[in-house]
């Protein structure tokens, strides 16, 4: 859900040291396979979308691709590393405060 996209752009947008973490995902089988087909929109504040566009301008060539990273970065910290039922719990109560 989009939640999480926003609870980790966030995170990302507040501590730009996380994004050294991201580029690894761009090279994952994942992020070059099949081509996406679906859109994802987000509203986020317009101080995080400042942030957002500074990054994407500093270090990817388009939106999609940190969003895409973002993606996988979900994905592996919460479906393959079978996150603990205490961060599962974090992220829950951070949705219900957005």
């Amino acid at each position: 859900s989009s939640f999480l996209v926003k609870i980790y752009l966030y995170k990302i947008c507040e501590n730009p040291r996380e994004i050294k973490g991201l580029f690894k995902y761009l090279k994952s089988n994942l992020a070059t396979g099949a081509k996406a087909s679906d859109r994802l929109s987000l509203k986020v504040s317009s101080k995080i979308f400042k942030k957002f566009k500074k990054l994407k301008i500093e270090n990817f060539d388009s939106d999609s691709d940190l969003i895409k990273a973002i993606i996988l970065k979900i994905n592996n910290d919460i479906v393959n590393q079978k996150a603990s039922t205490n961060r599962l719990y974090q992220l829950r109560e951070m949705a219900m405060a957005i």
